[in-house]
C-alpha cells in the first residue's frame, strides 16, 4: 500500500514528519511520499507530486488548527490560491477518486464546505481520523487497519453490516450479512458503523459456548527490526464458537515479546490475517495493552476473527511489522481443514 501525505508545513510540519516516520516504519519508507523527504534537490516539485499521486493508493490530508486559515503575504487565504500546493494535491486526488482520509491533529476540527474552495468541498464528506499525542501510534495502527480492509475488500473479513460481503464457502450472501450483524453487535455493542473505528472489544470467553483449539505455545514467529532487535509473537491459547449457520468466531490470546531498544505499541496493525482451510480472514476485533510495551518486556493481547470456514486443522496467523510479514502456524495439525458448513469435531 502506497500513501501520499498532504500537509501545510506552517500548520502541522512537526506532526507531518512524525506521521511520515511512523508510516514508513509500518509500510516501508519507499511506500510513503512526503515532499520534504521524497523530492531531491533540483527536481521539479509539481512533476514529482503528480507522479506520486498517480502511484498512491490513498492520500492522508493532515489538518491542523491553521490548515484552512493560513494566509498569503498579502493577507488572502492560501487555500483559495490556484497555485497553492495543498489545494492542488487534494483537488487532484479527489478528482481522481483516490481514497482521501482527513487526519485531524492538534485539536483541529473538520472544516466546513463553505470555508473551502469548490474543488475541495468533497473533502468534508470524507470520514476523518484523529491523531492524539497520548495514543499516537495506536491511532496510526487503527488508521492503517481500516485502509487495508477497505482498499482490499476482496480479502477482508466481513465486519461492517454496510460493506458488501464475499462468502465463497457459505455461498449465501444473506446468511453472511446476518452473521456479520451478530458479530458486530457482539464485539461492539453499539450498532454503529464507522469506517474510522478500530476493531475492538473482543467477546468474553466466559459468555458461554466457546470450545478450545489445541495450540502449541512453543511455536512463535520473529521479525527482525533492523539493528534495533526483534519482536516475537506467540499464540498462547485459542477458542472458537459457532456464530450462526456458516460462520465461526475465533479469538486468539497472543503474546508479543519486545526485544528492541524502544517501547512499541502492541496494536491491531500487527495482526494481518488468519488462515483457515487455505482461506484468509482479516482482523475483526482486538484488545491490547493501553500503553506501549517497554523494551525487553512482554505485552498480551486478544485478536478476534470471523470466518466462514470451521476452525479445524492447520491454522496460521500472519504477523506484519515494518512491512515484513511472518506466518505463525499455532496448531499441531499438519494439513488444513476443509471448508464445509459444519463445526469442527
Amino acid at each position: 500500500m502506497r500513501v501520499f501525505v498532504s500537509y501545510r508545513r506552517s500548520d502541522v510540519g512537526g506532526y507531518s514528519g512524525r506521521l511520515t516516520d511512523a508510516l514508513g516504519a509500518r509500510l516501508g519508507v519507499e511506500n510513503v511520499f512526503q515532499d520534504v523527504a521524497a523530492i531531491g534537490p533540483g527536481r521539479d516539485f509539481q512533476t514529482e507530486i503528480d507522479r506520486s499521486l498517480a502511484a498512491a493508493d490513498a492520500v492522508i490530508a493532515v489538518i491542523g488548527p491553521g490548515w484552512s486559515s493560513a494566509a498569503t503575504p498579502t493577507g488572502g487565504r492560501r487555500l483559495f490560491e490556484s497555485d497553492d500546493f495543498v489545494r492542488r494535491e487534494l483537488s487532484s486526488a479527489l478528482a481522481s477518486q483516490l481514497r482521501v482520509v482527513p487526519v485531524l491533529v492538534g485539536g483541529a476540527a473538520m472544516p466546513r464546505a463553505e470555508d473551502l474552495p469548490a474543488d475541495l468541498a468533497d473533502l468534508t464528506r470524507r470520514q476523518a481520523s484523529v491523531l492524539r499525542d497520548e495514543s499516537f501510534h495506536a491511532d496510526i495502527d487503527r488508521l492503517l487497519t481500516t485502509l487495508r480492509r477497505d482498499l482490499h475488500p476482496q480479502t477482508a473479513t466481513p465486519v461492517f453490516v454496510t460493506r458488501r460481503v464475499r462468502v465463497a464457502a457459505a455461498g449465501v450472501l444473506v446468511l453472511a450479512l446476518v452473521a456479520t450483524a451478530a458479530w458486530w453487535a457482539l464485539v461492539r455493542g453499539s450498532g454503529r458503523s464507522n469506517d474510522s473505528s478500530p476493531p475492538t472489544g473482543c467477546p468474553s470467553l466466559a459468555s458461554g459456548g466457546w470450545r478450545e483449539i489445541p495450540v502449541d505455545p512453543s511455536n512463535s514467529t520473529t521479525i527482525q527490526d533492523g539493528k534495533d532487535g526483534s519482536i516475537t509473537v506467540a499464540v498462547n491459547a485459542a477458542s472458537w464458537r459457532e456464530d450462526s449457520a456458516g460462520s465461526w468466531q475465533v479469538v486468539l490470546s497472543t503474546q508479543l515479546q519486545n526485544d528492541t531498544a524502544d517501547s512499541l505499541y502492541h496494536g491491531p496493525g500487527q495482526y494481518y490475517r488468519l488462515q483457515v482451510a487455505r482461506r484468509e480472514f482479516h482482523l475483526a476485533c482486538f484488545d491490547g495493552p493501553a500503553d506501549p510495551v517497554s523494551a525487553n518486556a512482554i505485552g498480551d493481547a486478544r485478536a478476534g476473527f470471523l470466518t466462514v470456514c470451521p476452525p479445524s486443522g492447520l491454522l496460521s496467523l500472519t504477523i506484519e511489522w515494518h512491512n515484513i510479514r511472518r506466518a505463525l502456524a499455532f496448531t499441531n495439525a499438519t494439513s488444513p481443514g476443509t471448508c464445509a458448513a459444519t463445526p469442527p469435531p
